[in-house]
């Protein structure tokens, strides 16, 4: 097979993997790491729904109690009027005594002082005939209607309830629209009638009394009480509404509309008959209601009728469907963040894992290439090798900057994820549950790891960057400089290192310090004892790092050295201390190994070159580092 035949071959390979490259990595990572982020924040999305839902409906709940328990109490109120009223004896007097010096009037209107709500005080005989009326004008000034005024009430359902009850008995009428002569009163007066039977001595029956209040403040209450205007119902035994959102459906049945919640929502209406109080979550919305139970009112002197009045709050399906938005607003927004970070870190190693295949080809190209040659034209294959190796050493230098660049830009992003969490956490937290603001802090904690992380990174590219000449170093007063700054009053150190190494002075600081900060850092006392040995062995010279700390297992021996690999529990240190002393000694062609290590302590050994072993030193450094993963 000739050359260029085998050229041709190369060349289509490595076009089909850079054609391929981005969609291998799109297709079988980011596609599938995409619809579990889909799944995941769904999920997260769909909790802080029913969470915030139930706190909802838990909030609706409670408030229409309360509401409940104030129409409750000011009934109350009511009632204790009408028993005192009845129990007067200035009353029974005006009634039934012919020499009582007592107008009856004058006993009415002290009634109706006593309570502003009450817009009249009546007397109605047996026959129906009004006998006496005192009226509530709107400036609140008290007047006796005129007789000729006096209406008969005969036909009203509310006298002939009165009537037939027993003497002990009291009456609350539903809350409906005053009528005269049969027509509903204009501006419209909500009205709550109190009666109560009145019989002679004799046992006689002499009409009823009633008191009618002027019903505005138990309605202006359910609104007031309510969690929003926009959900506060009040309606009475039949469903019909006394109180709603929308104005136009009150009063159905008097003013002839027919609004009527047991209409509207039919099964909200069976599930508000079945029980005092609860929640239900009907093809409208949720309901939650609270029925103002008046037989809790009875009373050991009287016998208490009255109808039931319920109070709800209704959430529609568009204030759900409103609060469902808001919610996955947040968590599309924490999603979006997150797969960006995510796409941007595929993206940027895609690329250098083309970059990498790419060269594999080029130096599967260049073999080839110089073993057809090597047998005809010895010159060309020279040549090929030597722009062979000026290229696998271009690429090397390219990759190895390509390193630090990328994880020095990856740092930009990952700040500005955080500064985004940041800004959504200050800006919508008066809109986030409490689960959701700890979302927010957890994506701010995994932004500063991974920006620890990232800086670490960084770190360990800059091994091996300096460009400075190498120098004689003497160990022993090199290693105690050092030993001075980065061990502290804890520690005790002994140092016999005789000789000296040939490296750059940047990177004999770098190995010893770090060598010296790793027995510091992971000291389990914090304090000891550090022994320092040297020992010339031809072109190297090995010294030797023990302390009398806790030990590593034999296992971990070599995984301690690899990048962001560390036995400690602490999450903020990167665990870059053993894997930066190994690039830093195999950059000048030594090596770096743990001798031994136990439950009296470790002892970690460096070899490096001498000046005489440099030159054939830092040649093996050149042909054993490679690409930078």
């Amino acid at each position: 097979m000739g050359a260029g035949s085998l050229y041709n071959r190369a060349m289509a390979k490595q076009n089909k993997v850079r054609d391929n490259v981005t969609w291998y990595w799109w297709g079988r990572i980011m596609l599938p790491a995409t619809l579990v982020l889909v799944l995941v924040v769904s999920g997260f999305a769909y909790t802080q729904y029913q969470i915030r839902l139930q706190q909802t409906l838990a909030t609706h709940q409670r408030t229409v109690s309360e509401t409940a328990s104030q129409l409750f109490i000011g009934l109350g109120r009511s009632l204790d009027l009408l028993v005192s009223m009845r129990s007067e004896q200035a009353l029974a007097d005006a009634l039934f005594s012919e020499g009582n010096v007592v107008p009856l009037d004058t006993v009415f209107q002290g009634v109706i002082g006593r309570r502003r709500a009450v817009d009249q005080v009546r007397w109605i005989d047996q026959d129906g005939n009004e006998r006496l009326r005192l009226q509530r004008l709107p400036d609140n000034s008290i007047v006796r209607v005129p007789d000729r005024d006096l209406q008969n009430k005969r036909d009203r359902s509310y006298f002939s309830a009165s009537l037939g009850m027993d003497p002990s008995s009291l009456w609350i009428s539903p809350i409906d629209l005053n009528e005269e002569n049969g027509v509903v009163e204009e501006p419209i007066l909500p009205t709550l009638r109190l009666m109560t039977p009145i019989r002679d001595p004799s046992g006689l029956s002499r009409g009823i009394l009633i008191i009618n209040e002027r019903a505005h403040e138990y309605l202006e209450l359910v609104s007031r009480l309510a969690v929003n205007k926009d959900h506060a119902y009040l309606v009475d035994q039949s469903g019909d509404y006394l109180v709603a959102p929308d104005s136009s459906k009150q009063w159905g049945r008097q003013l002839g509309h027919g609004g009527s919640f047991a209409v509207d929502n039919s099964a909200g209406w069976a599930a508000v008959q079945s029980a005092d109080q609860g929640v239900v979550d009907t093809p409208a919305g949720y309901v939650a209601w609270q029925r103002v139970n008046t037989l809790e009112q009875q009373r050991r002197d009287v016998r208490l009728l009255a109808p039931d009045l319920t109070v709800m709050s209704v959430i529609s399906r568009a204030q759900l469907a409103a609060m469902q938005s808001s919610v996955w607003r947040v968590w599309a927004i924490v999603g979006l963040l997150t797969w960006s970070a995510l796409a941007l870190g595929v993206h940027r190693w895609a690329l250098l894992v083309d970059r990498n295949r790419r060269i594999r080809y080029e130096n599967k190209l260049a073999e080839a290439a110089r073993a057809e040659r090597e047998l005809a034209v010895a010159r060309a294959a020279a040549d090929a090798a030597e722009a062979h190796a000026q290229t696998l050493e271009r690429s090397n230098r390219d990759l190895d900057n390509f390193a630090f660049v990328a994880a020095h830009d990856l740092r930009s992003p990952v700040r500005s994820i955080r500064t985004y969490v940041d800004l959504l956490g200050e800006d919508a937290s008066n809109e986030l549950s409490p689960a959701a603001l700890e979302y927010v802090e957890r994506l701010k904690s995994l932004s500063v790891d991974l920006d620890a992380l990232l800086d670490g990174l960084v770190r360990y590219a800059r091994v091996g960057r300096d460009e400075s000449a190498p120098v004689n170093l003497a160990l022993q007063p090199l290693i105690a400089d050092l030993a001075a700054e980065t061990l502290g009053d804890g520690f005790r150190v002994d140092i016999d290192a005789p000789g000296s190494v040939f490296v750059p002075r940047s990177v004999a600081d770098s190995i010893f310090r770090q060598l010296l900060l790793n027995v510091v850092h992971h000291h389990p006392k914090g304090q000891g004892m550090v022994t320092v040995r040297s020992n010339v062995d031809g072109a190297y010279v090995t010294t030797t790092v023990t302390d009398d700390g806790g030990g590593i297992a034999p296992e971990h021996w070599d995984t301690v050295f690899g990048v962001f690999s560390t036995l400690s529990s602490q999450r903020r240190r990167p665990g870059l201390g053993l894997a930066l002393i190994r690039r830093a000694v195999e950059s000048q062609g030594g090596e770096v190994w743990i001798m031994h290590s136990g439950p009296s302590g470790t002892t970690v050994a460096v070899k490096l070159p001498t000046r005489a072993s440099t030159s054939s030193a830092r040649g093996a450094a050149g042909q054993q580092s490679g690409p930078v993963a």
